[in-house]
């Protein structure tokens, strides 16, 4: 009987290991920094100069308390200018990496944390707008977090409407939504103009704008 000889199996290509800080870097942000630990009462200006020395800035972004305007959240971001590149090796990143180097900084006789962006608030928004994308196509759906949130924006507006008198019970579901929209901002700022409380509306505006959400016309006009 003649035997039949079958070619040998291909060798098996080993796996190669996914490449994770490559995978986190398609979502950094070219040029911008953490920096944490900030003195509660430190200023926009105060921090912008002493980061200016790495090179130029095109925005500091400050998070405030919102019971307290003259007050940060005890972090924020720098973003800084993508100039054109010098002899020097002048450019948004390269200057981010400079500000980096300086983790654990005394000022004002606090330690910073000062690290690059890691990706992960951007992955985070990559992955809320595929889900909510994929929604409704036999795929993933919203996630608990995006329940609890919408009923969280359903319970504030409820109260606005219901009980605007109770100015706590406004402000404390407002509080609760884990991440407010234009549309709650919006109902914020407009519901302390109409009490006359110009201060608690301005800071609840800068907050607003600090988290890169930009005013409409229904904020503008009010």
């Amino acid at each position: 009987t003649r035997q039949h000889h079958h070619p040998p199996p291909p060798p098996v290509e080993p796996e190669e290991e996914e490449d994770v800080e490559d995978a986190e870097g398609d979502f950094r942000q070219k040029g911008k920094v953490f920096v944490g630990n900030l003195p509660l009462r430190a200023r926009k200006a105060e921090v912008a100069y002493f980061f200016r020395q790495f090179g130029p800035l095109d925005k500091v972004e400050f998070v405030r308390t919102h019971d307290d305007p003259e007050r940060n959240a005890g972090f924020c971001f720098l973003y800084y200018a993508d100039a054109d590149a010098d002899a020097e090796g002048q450019g948004a990143e390269a200057a981010a990496e400079r500000a980096a180097e300086v983790d654990g900084v005394d000022f004002r006789g606090r330690s910073l944390t000062v690290r690059l962006d890691d990706g992960r608030k951007g992955r985070a928004r990559a992955e809320d707008r595929a889900r909510w994308v994929d929604h409704g196509r036999g795929k993933e759906a919203p996630s608990p977090w995006h329940h609890g949130r919408d009923e969280a924006c359903r319970e504030f507006r409820r109260v606005v409407e219901s009980r605007p008198e109770d100015w706590q019970a406004v402000v404390s579901a407002f509080e609760r939504i884990p991440k407010p929209s234009r549309r709650e901002f919006g109902l914020m700022i407009v519901y302390y103009a109409k009490r006359g409380d110009k201060h608690h509306a301005r800071a609840t505006f800068e907050n607003m704008r600090a988290r890169g959400i930009d005013p409409n016309a229904f904020v503008f006009t009010r």
